[in-house]
């Protein structure tokens, strides 16, 4: 199926998506006798996207749990803070900077402008954004929707004097930051002289 037919059907509320595992291997042939799309993910699993008048209702009577997609939201932080995990790692002392470490985000966007996501010589700490609400840019590889934008070109964009022209991807609300993003805020708030050295993925 072409990648233009099988993006307009993954936007679309028509069709329904289920998770499978890759031994169960949807042949092409299979997949266009069922009209449907499927996108491969990691860790042996597929993602197929069906229409919903082909299916049975959604429900455990008819699949398997895991096959189910679950809708996740924001997250709060305050279990860390409960459990004394944001104390140990704002602690100056044992040097926590994230050296080697790459965090993966799932949030409603990022403003990538902000001074917090920028290392001291301005260039970004962001590897990448996946913004699956903009479908006129480059497609990630490997996927059908949304639009890519890499670390040289968010580097582009903040040496630039209309950095969204670049890259037109940031927060839908800039009020504040959602309590996702402000996992990395935590070892700046200590004073120490240089920002976290983990690296960030959006999607």
């Amino acid at each position: 199926m072409d990648r233009e037919t099988c993006r307009k059907m993954i936007m679309s509320e028509d069709f329904i998506d289920f998770i499978a595992p890759v031994y169960r291997e949807i042949t092409p042939e299979e997949a266009q006798r069922a009209m449907a799309c499927v996108q491969s993910m990691d860790f042996g699993f597929q993602a197929v996207y069906v229409e919903r008048t082909l299916t049975e209702p959604v429900s455990l009577e008819y699949y398997r749990y895991n096959s189910i997609p679950n809708c996740y939201q924001l997250m709060d932080l305050q279990a860390m803070d409960d459990a004394g995990i944001s104390v140990v790692q704002s602690y100056p002392t044992l040097n926590l900077q994230g050296n080697g470490v790459m965090v993966g985000i799932l949030d409603t966007g990022i403003d990538y402008r902000n001074p917090l996501f920028r290392n001291i010589d301005g260039s970004t700490r962001i590897a990448g954004i996946w913004d699956q609400t903009i479908q006129d840019g480059t497609l990630p590889d490997g996927l059908d929707y949304g639009s890519e934008y890499t670390e040289e070109m968010i580097n582009e964009a903040l040496r630039s004097e209309n950095p969204l022209e670049i890259v037109p991807s940031t927060r839908r609300d800039m009020v504040h930051l959602s309590p996702v993003l402000r996992l990395e805020m935590p070892i700046w708030n200590t004073g120490l002289s240089e920002p976290p050295r983990r690296r960030l993925l959006r999607w």
